[in-house]
């Protein structure tokens, strides 16, 4: 009996190191698919990482390119205001011109002293010949000499 207590203590032994050789082959497995699994999500990740720095320096690219855009059309707006603003005083001041003679029913003052009633058709050819009225015109003598 004690060389079957023996032998099958032997075999327990050699199935106990069996198992213990199975289970350490079995985790190294384990081990290397989880070292390739987390190589693979560092490779995605890394792969990620450059797409989106890729995308950051496009949409910076694209952020510079408007703000010039917008530096450049608030220049040109800029310039377009002070357009205007010209554009409306000299409006305003030729408003304020053909106030003045429809004001005075078309009457030009002539050389010698009286006024003379223009018709509608003479009053814009002969307004270039008119002395402004109010205006009058002196020359003193030492001009001539």
């Amino acid at each position: 009996m004690a060389s079957s207590s023996t032998t099958s203590g032997m075999q327990k032994a050699k199935f106990s190191a069996e198992s213990k050789l199975k289970r350490m082959a079995s985790n190294r497995e384990s081990a290397k698919r989880s070292r390739i699994r987390k190589q693979r999500h560092l490779n995605d990740l890394t792969t990620q990482v450059s797409q989106l720095e890729s995308k950051n320096n496009v949409i910076r690219t694209n952020m510079s390119m408007t703000h010039q855009m917008h530096v450049t059309l608030e220049a040109e707006n800029s310039v377009l205001r002070a357009q205007l603003a010209e554009l409306s005083q000299r409006l305003e001041s030729l408003n304020q011109i053909m106030d003045c003679f429809n004001s005075n029913n078309h009457v030009v003052p002539t050389n010698d002293g009286d006024s003379q009633m223009l018709g509608d058709d003479d009053y814009f050819m002969d307004i270039w010949n008119i002395v402004p009225l109010g205006l009058s015109i002196e020359a003193s003598a030492d001009v001539f000499m």
